[in-house]
């Protein structure tokens, strides 16, 4: 479902966003290490659980910001404009994992006991969206047919599975589309499993593999 063209007020610095979600959650993994410990485990405290999902629940007011605007970048990185939208598709994608698994942990810890093989992480890329600017976007989907789809199949083992390239036909979605992507790109995809790539935060200005 696409939006009317009405509903967007006002645009948002897409970078600047990105790197603002996905910093509230990496913070949120470093102050809450020992509750977020991504092993099954159930033995969270109720006032302890109770805290960190107020905390979770104030980042997802910050994500539903995404749903009804367009974003925009800075008209002096016009020349940057590729490198640009993959910082910032890089940082969503990533923002996404982590809220994601902070979720699962609060919820149905035990879950994260099976995340050993590459299934289960392709079922959990398939399934975990994000709604920007009307559109309703898995991590498959930014990954394979927004960031990289005009690359070869990434080296990384893991995602080289089978997945559904899709169409893209949300306007303010295909203005965002990676036209020129770094051909290291998928380096910057983190999923907390080992020989993946270590997690970053992208800008323009440090953007490099």
């Amino acid at each position: 479902m696409q939006p009317e063209e009405n509903t967007f007020k006002r645009k948002l610095d897409g970078v600047q966003r990105s790197v603002k979600l996905l910093r509230l959650m990496i913070d949120l993994f470093q102050r809450r290490s020992n509750e977020l410990k991504l092993d099954g485990r159930s033995d969270m405290k109720p006032a302890v659980l109770e805290s960190v999902q107020d905390e979770l629940y104030a980042i997802k007011l910050k994500v539903k910001k995404f749903a009804n605007f367009q974003f925009s970048f800075e008209s002096a990185f016009k020349e940057h404009e590729e490198t640009v939208k993959q910082c910032f598709w890089l940082n969503i994608l990533n923002f996404m994992t982590l809220f994601k698994l902070a979720e699962i942990k609060l919820t149905t810890p035990s879950i994260l006991s099976k995340f050993k093989s590459f299934a289960i992480w392709q079922s959990f890329m398939r399934n975990n969206c994000i709604e920007i600017s009307g559109e309703k976007l898995s991590q498959e989907q930014i990954f394979h047919s927004i960031v990289r789809h005009k690359l070869d199949y990434p080296a990384i083992t893991l995602l080289t599975s089978v997945f559904r390239q899709h169409e893209i036909t949300n306007p303010f979605i295909k203005d965002l589309v990676v036209e020129k992507p770094n051909k290291f790109v998928a380096y910057g995809f983190f999923l907390p499993v080992r020989k993946m790539p270590m997690l970053r935060v992208f800008k323009k200005e440090t953007f490099d593999f």
